[in-house]
């Protein structure tokens, strides 16, 4: 075989196994979904089956993708979701990136956290444009009822463990004001029947807020738990380190230099 053959051929492959690495697997009947999409296909159908495999097609079994979460290896791999169209069951492929994939996300997360943080501060100091929270209940608060009142947002999920072992400081400092002059809302993403059924043991004093994910969006809040202070006139007042051990100290001082 001549040389040019030899070196074509070698290329081929090259490209082949290259292309195939990077083709996502697709299962029969299926089409691709969003994450948003998923959420909601679980919550009306509670019972369909799911299913995860790697991007050639073999089991993703438990013990498998609990050593990946381990290793951390898990997140070399993009979860991409596909609906059956006829059972309705979901597929997650687990397609591994390539180090370019890898360093675009890194890149683009990087620049995420550059833009947000510089969307924190241009907000901080100034009249927040629109607030609308609903509570566990369904009672709607909005700029104009909480008008004359200190508003005191925390952000927080269920799945967070620095947020849960904080509530009773957040009792603590929510105890020390009037509800008269200061209102205390805790924000999730979660939905409202993951709230309730993870609050059936617990107590947290704040009115919580589910879904409020406009919010969380609106403050492009940057880790959890996070705190946002509001003053009487819906001037914006951030609360930057709140992981710090003098947090509910600086949040008490800063809601009395307020009233």
């Amino acid at each position: 075989m001549k040389l040019k053959h030899i070196l074509l051929f070698v290329l081929f492959n090259v490209l082949t196994n290259a292309s195939a690495q990077n083709a996502v697997y697709k299962p029969e009947n299926s089409k691709e979904i969003n994450f948003a999409t998923y959420q909601e296909l679980r919550k009306s159908d509670p019972k369909i089956k799911i299913k995860s495999v790697f991007n050639d097609g073999t089991i993703l079994n438990k013990q498998k993708y609990d050593s990946l979460v381990a290793t951390a290896e898990l997140s070399k791999f993009q979860p991409i979701i596909f609906q059956d169209t006829i059972s309705n069951d979901v597929v997650f492929v687990y397609k591994k990136q390539t180090k370019e994939d890898l360093k675009k996300i890194e890149d683009d997360f990087k620049r995420k956290n550059k833009d947000d943080k510089e969307i924190r501060k241009n907000l901080n100091g100034t009249k927040i444009s629109n607030l609308e929270l609903k509570d566990l209940n369904g009672t709607v608060y909005t700029l104009e009822s909480l008008k004359g009142k200190v508003i005191v947002l925390n952000f927080w999920f269920t799945q967070c463990k620095p947020c849960v072992a904080e509530f009773p400081d957040l009792n603590e400092l929510k105890s020390k004001f009037d509800r008269e002059k200061v209102v205390f809302f805790a924000v999730s993403w979660n939905d409202t029947a993951t709230i309730n059924s993870f609050m059936k043991n617990r107590q947290l004093d704040y009115t919580i807020i589910p879904k409020g994910n406009k919010v969380i969006d609106y403050f492009k809040i940057p880790h959890y738990p996070y705190n946002v202070i509001i003053d009487q006139n819906g001037t914006i007042e951030y609360i930057e380190d709140v992981l710090s051990l003098n947090i509910f100290k600086k949040m008490e001082r800063k809601i009395k230099s307020l009233l």
